[in-house]
């Protein structure tokens, strides 16, 4: 499969996109463990870590995502990962 960088995506010749979704998904855990001394702190209120996380956890991960054609697979794999994300920082375990 080839594929090549052009305007900072990934463009294979398939059109395939789970190469640009597992880069969106390290660019996110990148910028979470930024802010993860905020938003896992325990005194930290609930409200001001949504807003932490509006503002700088979810753009990261939806940056450029409003033109993919992604199907399920790929859609759920953005779902588990934000949802880790905010189990992690309410301090909820499985």
């Amino acid at each position: 499969m080839k594929s090549f960088k052009y305007l900072g995506s990934t463009v294979t010749g398939n059109g395939d996109l789970d190469s640009e979704v597992t880069h969106r998904m390290k660019e996110v855990w990148r910028d979470w463990k930024k802010v993860s001394g905020v938003l896992c702190d325990r005194r930290t209120t609930a409200k001001n870590k949504g807003m932490i996380y509006k503002t700088v956890v979810r753009p990261a991960m939806m940056y450029e995502a409003e033109t993919w054609p992604i199907n399920k697979a790929q859609e759920k794999r953005l779902y588990i990962t934000e949802m880790r994300m905010l189990r992690w920082m309410g301090g909820i375990t499985r």
